[in-house]
């Protein structure tokens, strides 16, 4: 069993990828990136595993709000569209 959460929190300094900080959407897609990557990676090295993903939880802070909401919709189409 592999449990998977990760929650876009590139809003802060030690996290941005670019100079700017992206979008809330820009963060979900660029986590669902990586998490493609890191579901396949599981499949071609452990195909028994299986894979649970955690969604950020309701955040209090606004500017972090957005980026969870974004994760959490990404989770959500994910799981969807990989139901395995």
């Amino acid at each position: 069993m592999l449990i998977l959460s990760f929650a876009g929190n590139d809003v802060t300094p030690c996290m941005l990828r670019t100079p700017e900080p992206s979008s809330a959407e820009q963060t979900a897609d660029e986590y669902e990136s990586d998490l493609t990557a890191i579901v396949a990676g599981v499949g071609r090295t452990s195909p028994d595993t299986r894979i649970y993903m955690v969604p950020p939880p309701p955040v209090r802070d606004a500017e972090f709000e957005s980026n969870a909401a974004a994760m959490r919709s990404m989770y959500d189409r994910f799981g969807r569209e990989h139901p395995e």
